[in-house]
């Protein structure tokens, strides 16, 4: 296999299978693609990694293959961090901050790891950093979601009005890379939902970069944070958010260590 430090395009578009070893420098992000729906035999390997509080977690959906979903998403995401930390997927620790945001518990001589996770029915991201904060969000494509009512309600009237010059299949494809960027943003800054999505503005228009473009409360935002479209697979939309610059970007396909 590959060395998972050699050098790669600034922006690819192909996911590669995953090093079992990853090595990250400060001016990578690295971002992991993995399918949720695993079977029963991978399922109970990722299940026997997760603590007993987020058994209970998973045990609360009421829908058996949401809490199945969870199991793995939550096995992913320590498995992906303790291949960057030389720890099996049992010793990786969470600590949350004050909007509910991950974070890796204090682990001596640990390199500073910043990551985010997301996942939309079967598919799930995680982004990964070394220091530097990071949000990724990812969207099944609903076209019965993307309406002009929600978009009224929760985007900027700029991109409001961007999103209705679009019909068809245009129309929910922009929405949602809209509605990605814009989740990607909050989930790197850490503040999740608690900050009205209109209060910002990301760019809509396809073929325009993905950016931050305006921020109500902090005009020096913007230069803050880089931004990039990922291409997940189809029927998804998904976006990336880091503290800028961008830098080298690797796409990781996650499989469960042979």
């Amino acid at each position: 296999m590959a060395s998972s430090c050699e050098e790669n395009a600034s922006a690819p578009t192909a996911w590669r299978r995953a090093p079992l070893d990853p090595c990250i420098t400060a001016g990578e992000v690295h971002v992991w693609r993995a399918e949720l729906d695993v079977s029963s035999t991978a399922l109970a390997g990722l299940e026997a990694t997760l603590t007993e509080a987020e058994l209970d977690q998973a045990r609360r959906y009421r829908l058996d293959h949401l809490g199945r979903r969870f199991i793995a998403s939550r096995a992913v995401l320590k498995d992906v961090l303790a291949r960057y930390l030389a720890v099996g997927p049992a010793a990786v620790e969470f600590t949350y901050g004050r909007w509910g945001k991950p974070a890796l518990g204090a682990q001596s001589g640990a390199p500073d790891i910043r990551f985010n996770l997301t996942h939309s029915e079967g598919m799930a991201l995680v982004a990964v950093a070394l220091g530097r904060e990071t949000g990724v969000d990812l969207e099944r494509l609903k076209p019965e979601m993307a309406t002009e009512a929600i978009a009224d309600r929760f985007f900027s009237p700029e991109e409001a009005a961007e999103i209705r010059t679009f019909s068809g299949e245009a129309h929910t494809k922009v929405f949602f890379a809209c509605w990605t960027r814009k989740e990607a943003y909050l989930k790197a800054k850490g503040e999740g939902l608690s900050f009205k999505l209109d209060r910002f503005r990301v760019s809509v228009l396809p073929g325009a970069p993905a950016a931050l473009l305006s921020s109500c409360d902090n005009s020096a935002e913007p230069e803050r944070w880089a931004m990039t479209e990922l291409e997940p697979g189809p029927g998804f939309v998904a976006s990336m958010v880091v503290e800028a610059p961008l830098g080298k970007l690797k796409l990781w396909r996650w499989g469960p260590p042979e």
